[in-house]
């Protein structure tokens, strides 16, 4: 996968494949928020991170959520993760 060579646009496109065909597969939306984040797609990665929570991660999916708010300066709404 694109992640493991850090090529991230590959990466999301994969990943996106993946949540298309489960959107109930919270590790796919954890990973996608992540490839996002490292392309500062810092919206997108938003996104991702909030569904990857709703379906059931924690974790990784929290950090990304929370450095994506500060990347667009949603400072006090980071905190808050």
């Amino acid at each position: 996968m694109g992640l493991q060579r850090e090529d991230y646009v590959a990466a999301s496109s994969t990943l996106e494949k993946a949540v298309a065909a489960d959107s109930e597969y919270w590790m796919a939306h954890d990973l996608l928020a992540g490839a996002y984040l490292k392309q500062k797609k810092y919206e997108q990665a938003r996104q991702q991170a909030e569904l990857a929570i709703e379906k059931g991660g924690a974790g990784s999916a929290r950090l990304v959520l929370g450095q994506a708010l500060v990347d667009v300066g949603q400072k006090k709404e980071a905190s808050r993760h």
